[in-house]
């Protein structure tokens, strides 16, 4: 197995040193991604996109450029990364995607970090494994809520419970910031659309946006009402990773009218068909902006894992304000630890296993963030998980 390429350990200034390439980096997650990166690295970043538009970083804004790049265009990219340690893309939405952007880091030998959800893209990402491998570099397939954060969640939860036969995941954002057009194309595009997910050792097919369900996560976030809406890698990688028989994927809005108008949608797109809910895109993404000026920005992430014995544990990342860096989180934790050398084995990184229970806790609440733990969907939650000290350190796996 080769070694994977070593980037400089030395230290950085604002002007030179260890250099990223965010491809997306303007969108709405995206520039999440960068003001986490500013924050915690001092890594010189270039933002890649097709319409580069300048935004506002503060303090840091001498550590920014901006370039005009197509990662469809093999030159061009080839002229982006060049040089660079490693690339983060953000440029969703990832159903029907290409893998050349992943290709050219193979090629060049730049590791690779991405934030998809999709479980087509991730598998077709997966098969390139040895080809990775044999680059020499890291590359991080899905390092975001879903498939990274809740396969993290659900590897903690299932040490406590003696092995993980079922997992629900369900993710509640807040409405005051409005997502970008890639965001909103992404979630409409399974809505109403078939579904095979893992239940009880066998395969089920349902239909996205339906199981509505209500669940309640840690204040203030509170309860929420969530659906089956779309086809996650989750599906595949925490069978697979976990040995999990039954998986399940829900998500909602703080705003129950929301929810409803997204079932209306798939009311309109079995009747109309998929061109009509296109056209649906502009119009909830305007009724979205209009009903976040009387909502909030919290969010909140759960995962609950089911032994076999039947023993339960759920554990809650959440946040009071802001609850949208929750996803930008693990990019940028990973890219901090590819640069500081902190990986040893190149290839595809494992999402379930690269980071401690200890070091995540502890980046979270350096982000303001909550962590939390139940054992019972009645009981209430408390701040942990248990064997956590306050301050993050002392953790206990048992």
């Amino acid at each position: 197995m080769p070694l994977p390429r070593q980037v400089s350990r030395k230290d950085a200034d604002p002007g030179s040193g260890r250099h990223l390439v965010v491809y997306g980096g303007g969108g709405f997650f995206g520039r999440l991604v960068v003001r986490d990166l500013l924050q915690h690295t001092l890594a010189r970043i270039t933002i890649a996109s097709r319409n580069p538009r300048r935004l506002d970083f503060g303090a840091h804004e001498s550590r920014v450029q901006w370039t005009r790049s197509n990662f469809l265009d093999a030159d061009s990219v080839r002229s982006v990364i060049r040089g660079a340690d490693a690339i983060i893309s953000c440029a969703g939405p990832y159903q029907g995607m290409s893998l050349d952007l992943l290709e050219a880091c193979i090629r060049h030998g730049v590791h690779y970090i991405d934030v998809a959800d999709d479980r087509d893209f991730v598998e077709r990402a997966y098969r390139l494994g040895p080809r990775i491998e044999q680059a020499g570099i890291f590359a991080f397939v899905g390092c975001s809520v879903v498939p990274g954060m809740s396969a993290l969640l659900a590897r903690f939860a299932s040490e406590r419970v003696g092995g993980c036969d079922r997992v629900r995941i369900i993710i509640s954002p807040g409405t005051k910031d409005t997502r970008g057009p890639a965001s909103f194309a992404s979630l409409l595009s399974t809505v109403g659309e078939e579904l095979t997910v893992p239940r009880d050792g066998s395969r089920k097919v349902l239909r996205g946006w339906t199981e509505r369900e209500r669940v309640e996560f840690p204040a203030p976030v509170g309860r929420r009402w969530v659906y089956s809406v779309m086809d996650v890698a989750d599906y595949v990688t925490l069978p697979q990773n976990l040995g999990a028989r039954s998986v399940s994927f829900k998500i909602g809005s703080e705003m129950d009218i929301l929810n409803r108008a997204m079932e209306m949608v798939r009311w309109i797109k079995s009747g109309l068909g998929p061109r009509m809910t296109n056209r649906l895109i502009p119009l909830m993404r305007r009724a979205i902006g209009f009903l976040g000026k009387f909502g909030t920005s919290r969010g909140a992430v759960m995962v609950e894992v089911t032994g076999p014995e039947g023993q339960r544990m759920a554990l809650s990342v959440s946040r009071d304000s802001e609850g949208q860096i929750i996803p930008a989180i693990l990019p940028s934790l990973a890219a901090g630890m590819v640069l500081e050398g902190e990986l040893r084995t190149s290839g595809i990184v494992p999402l379930h296993t690269w980071v401690s229970e200890e070091r995540l806790r502890g980046e979270l609440m350096r982000r303001g963030c909550s962590l939390n733990y139940r054992t019972e969907p009645s009981s209430p939650w408390r701040i942990g998980p248990p064997g956590a000290s306050p301050s993050g350190e002392g953790l206990e796996l048992s």
